[in-house]
């Protein structure tokens, strides 16, 4: 711990004055110092912490409740970039406020516990701070691990520092995990995870409304397929695949979401692709010689997959993917389409193949399998209708556990608030 935040405070002088020097344009770049200017509101507030626009909106259902069993409980909500945090900003409960976090440095971290004075955490995943972990810990803050998750790769470096984590987590008030598997049983024996399995946070998954500010594209008029959530390695293949399909349907839309932004090298394929491209942000209209339509805007594919029968969802077919949350293009009744590589989200792949509201194949099969839904949409949405009344059921369990955590996480934090 010494040489964590000895490395810290080593290069917060730094961090401080590049901050300052961007804070002159956008203040929100203080956040990440722990530095506000917005005064604590009296009475409990509860602090709900996750890294990405995905962990956030998987909390919605979690605020919720907490405000259901406590209307005047405060919700302080913070994300790690911007665009998340502006995308999750009109969807959390009504008076709830939402800032970057502190970045985890002793200066930072101090900065913001001293002023926000939390009455109790809640980190989403994997969120596993040195620093801040060890500050909740000395000033006797509860904090709660809910849907936690790190695979079997990034556990076995957890190990490699000994007791250094299980000691920062021994004092968590509870950690819940969605997903039995190696890190549940060493977590399990360890005292750590809470048993049992909790259900995912994500099945409490509720779509986005629709934009007010931004013109939407007329696809009435078009035959299209949609991807999204790509990542680089996926890129070529993706193109590949939109190049086969054109040869049975001539005019064929590509409607893409990318993961990551869009780089020059991507940039320098698609324009010597043939394909005439549109960009989402441009609030363009796709017009006939439209063959690829990017969306590099966050918090709008719940819009586009309403209008999609099915949809082919990236990072999970190379070895290097991940997956991604299945449960938002369902929740829209759309049928997602994924790759072999889903190790986060395996167990949710496992909870609906059974009732055939999902597809998953290797990617030799890719072009095959949307050229059949091409050809008969109704088939793909039957099956996402399928998945629909499925998380429905999903939805009901999760209610459930959420209704007794909630009072458990505002009962723990009674203790902590501070006097008016």
């Amino acid at each position: 711990m010494a040489i964590y935040g000895g490395v810290w405070w080593l290069i917060t002088p730094v961090l401080i004055l590049m901050f300052r020097i961007l804070g002159k344009k956008d203040p929100a770049w203080l956040e990440f110092t722990g530095h506000h200017t917005m005064a604590r509101p009296k009475g409990q507030v509860i602090w709900i912490h996750g890294a990405s626009l995905g962990e956030l909106r998987s909390a919605l259902p979690l605020m919720q409740h907490l405000k259901e069993n406590n209307p005047h409980v405060h919700l302080l909500i913070t994300g790690c970039n911007s665009p998340a945090i502006d995308a999750i900003r009109p969807h959390v409960p009504k008076g709830s406020v939402v800032f970057l976090w502190p970045l985890d440095a002793p200066l930072f971290v101090k900065r913001f516990l001293d002023h926000w004075k939390p009455s109790a955490v809640c980190f989403l995943e994997c969120e596993l701070w040195p620093c801040l972990l060890n500050t909740l810990n000395k000033n006797n803050i509860p904090f709660f691990n809910i849907n936690f998750f790190t695979d079997a790769k990034s556990l076995g470096h957890y190990k490699m520092l000994g007791s250094f984590f299980p000691s920062l987590l021994s004092r968590s008030s509870g950690i819940w995990m969605s997903c039995g598997d190696r890190v549940y049983d060493w977590g399990v024996e360890n005292g750590l995870i809470n048993p049992p399995l909790m259900p995912s946070l994500k099945y409490g998954v509720t779509p986005f409304s629709k934009p007010q500010s931004s013109v939407l594209p007329d696809l009435s008029q078009r035959i299209f397929w949609l991807v999204s959530c790509t990542i680089m390695a996926e890129e070529s293949m993706i193109l590949n695949a939109h190049n086969a399909l054109q040869k049975t349907h001539p005019h064929l839309l590509l409607i893409w979401a990318l993961r990551n932004p869009v780089t020059p090298a991507f940039l320098h394929i698609l324009d010597h692709s043939g394909q005439r491209y549109l960009f989402r942000s441009q609030n363009a209209q796709i017009d006939q010689s439209c063959t690829i339509y990017l969306i590099d805007t966050l918090g709008e594919l719940d819009v586009f997959y309403r209008q999609a029968p099915f949809v082919v969802m990236g990072n999970s077919f190379t070895k290097k993917g991940e997956g991604h949350n299945i449960l938002e293009p369902m929740a829209n009744g759309c049928l997602p389409i994924v790759g072999p590589f889903m190790p986060v989200s395996q167990h949710l792949v496992d909870d609906f193949l059974p009732v055939g509201a999902i597809v998953q194949i290797p990617e030799p099969d890719l072009v095959s399998v949307v050229h059949g839904f091409l050809q008969d949409p109704n088939s793909a949405r039957l099956m996402a209708q399928h998945g629909k009344e499925k998380l429905a059921e999903k939805k009901t369990e999760l209610r459930n556990f959420l209704d007794q955590r909630a009072k458990e996480i505002l009962a723990s934090g009674h203790g902590c608030d501070p006097v008016p």
